[in-house]
């Protein structure tokens, strides 16, 4: 079976495995903003929470928010339902609201006359950084002062580095320098070592009256320090995309923007998050942050216009495509693009063209050109040129000789027309091995055994197939005829009345449901 995964540039931002974060010597997690609470609630407040969990875990942040403040309202305190709250409010992007329940918990705190060994980070970290941000660095050394004693602030990257930062930075600005290196010369963390390292490297230039350049720009140093602040929530970010949680590192990259609102890479690993959660219209709202005379306009307008695609808004898409195609430095991305969305829309003599334009603008033939062939192969076979498909996929092969796609592609194109079958049965072979055995290419494999006259071997690669897939039409009909093949005739017909009730006109170009229909009612002729 041809499963065509168009490969439509959706240049999925890579969000995993950056080398910076190699250099991290990171034994412990950040602080738990949006994971699971293993502790029992307070029976009052059980049932909001629970209602809350529920909508968080569904994705549905807005009810959950509603039913924790709930919750927080019956159990005035409650840490667990404090942390998910914070924790939403900035995935959402509602700091306002953070900000006014962080100094809500502060107050509680001082008026139950809290331990500091009690305290939570987050809210004064908040704090810290809102007061910070407003220049007001008397009122962050009030709030995170109390923090700053190593032995209690080693438990997280937040108490144990970043708001210790937050101060010395404090410090540093009002030329405090004694009291800034006292605070960093306390941090005992054995993690985040290169944030530490960086940032008191960077003070003890300041204090020495040395120039200081963030990112090659001579900035005002409260400026300087907030790059320098956001890029600590940025890597934290990062870190927790290395581990897969992506509620988090959206929590991370809300603060880095908030800190320092011009971060433009920030808002790029925001926006891929978002679109790996699946958020595709919370990805276009960042996209849309970026005003159009900046360097990273048109880039950011790119990813804008693969999320509307996502989001099935191909006119929306297609506005955008056409409107950067005016810029060279485009054109192989974009029409590309544009090739794709054509496919999407099985509009295939459309998507031939542009995919044609795009092979025009390369400069060099590498690997990950393949994907252009492939398209352009799997084009040129839906409109029936059969000869420019072979010689598009065979390219793509040349490119990328192991990929199972490509090797599936062309092979079962051989097999459905009865050509190149032992060469087409050794690809498929390799393809089931590099695929790890993915449904479609199984099914490949089973039909070319079936078309090679070896039906009962055909048999398990079929039948696993159907397994993996149950309801689809193709590999229910092919499972049929050999079933057929091999006197399993009851069997025969009711994978073939499934072929029928599940049939999809994509797959016409394979089966066409007369043919299944002729199958139920005379089998194979």
């Amino acid at each position: 079976m041809r499963k065509v995964v168009y490969l439509t540039v959706f240049l999925i931002i890579l969000i995993a495995g950056i080398e910076l974060l190699r250099k991290y010597n990171i034994a412990r997690l950040p602080i738990p903003l949006l994971t699971k609470v293993e502790e029992k609630e307070k029976p009052s407040s059980y049932g909001n929470f629970l209602t809350a969990s529920v909508a968080q875990k569904t994705g549905d942040f807005d009810s959950a928010i509603k039913f924790y403040e709930k919750a927080l309202a019956q159990d005035p305190g409650n840490p667990d339902v404090l942390n998910k709250l914070y924790g939403l409010y900035i995935f959402k992007g509602k700091f306002e609201s953070a900000l006014l329940l962080a100094r809500e918990n502060i107050e509680a705190d001082k008026e139950s006359k809290k331990k500091t060994k009690d305290l939570s980070i987050l809210p004064y970290l908040l704090v810290g950084l809102d007061e910070y941000k407003k220049g007001n660095n008397k009122e962050v050394i009030r709030v995170l002062e109390p923090l700053a004693d190593p032995a209690i602030a080693d438990n997280t990257h937040l108490d144990g580095v970043v708001s210790p930062l937050v101060l010395a930075w404090a410090y540093a600005i009002d030329e405090d320098y004694k009291n800034a290196f006292r605070i960093i010369d306390n941090i005992t963390a054995d993690y985040m070592l290169s944030v530490f390292s960086y940032n008191r490297a960077v003070i003890n230039d300041l204090a020495n009256g040395k120039e200081i350049l963030v990112e090659g720009k001579d900035y005002p140093i409260e400026v300087k320090s907030q790059k320098l602040l956001s890029d600590i929530f940025f890597e934290l970010g990062q870190y927790s995309l290395q581990g897969r949680n992506l509620e988090e590192a959206v929590v991370y990259f809300r603060i880095a923007i908030y800190v320092d609102p011009d971060s433009f890479k920030s808002k790029k690993y925001l926006a891929a998050s978002f679109e790996a959660l699946n958020r595709l219209s919370d990805a276009v709202k960042v996209y849309d942050t970026i005003s159009e005379g900046s360097e990273e306009y048109k880039g950011f307008q790119f990813s804008k216009a693969v999320a509307y695609h996502n989001l099935e808004k191909d006119d929306e898409s297609l506005l955008i495509l056409n409107k950067l195609k005016e810029d060279p430095k485009f054109s192989y991305q974009v029409n590309f693009a544009i090739g794709g969305v054509y496919m999407a829309k099985k509009e295939y003599a459309e998507a031939v063209k542009f995919y044609e334009e795009a092979e025009k603008s390369i400069d060099k033939f590498t690997a990950e050109k393949w994907n252009l062939y492939f398209n352009l192969g799997v084009a040129y076979d839906k409109v029936g040129n059969e000869e420019k498909s072979e010689y598009n996929l065979k390219k793509a092969i040349q490119l990328d000789p192991e990929n199972p796609e490509i090797l599936n592609y062309l092979a079962y194109s051989w097999i459905i027309r009865n050509k190149n079958v032992n060469q087409a049965r050794s690809m498929l072979e390799a393809a089931v091995i590099k695929s790890g055995g993915a449904p479609h290419i199984l099914d490949s494999y089973g039909w070319a055994l079936y078309n090679l006259g070896y039906f009962t071997e055909s048999v398990p690669f079929l039948e696993q197939a159907s397994l993996a897939i149950p309801y689809n039409a193709v590999i229910n009909s092919h499972l049929g005829d050999v079933y057929w093949k091999l006197g399993r005739r009851k069997e025969a017909q009711y994978q073939w009345k499934k072929a029928r009730d599940y049939f999809d006109s994509e797959n016409s170009d394979e089966i066409k449901l007369e043919d299944i229909k002729k199958k139920i009612s005379k089998g194979l002729q």
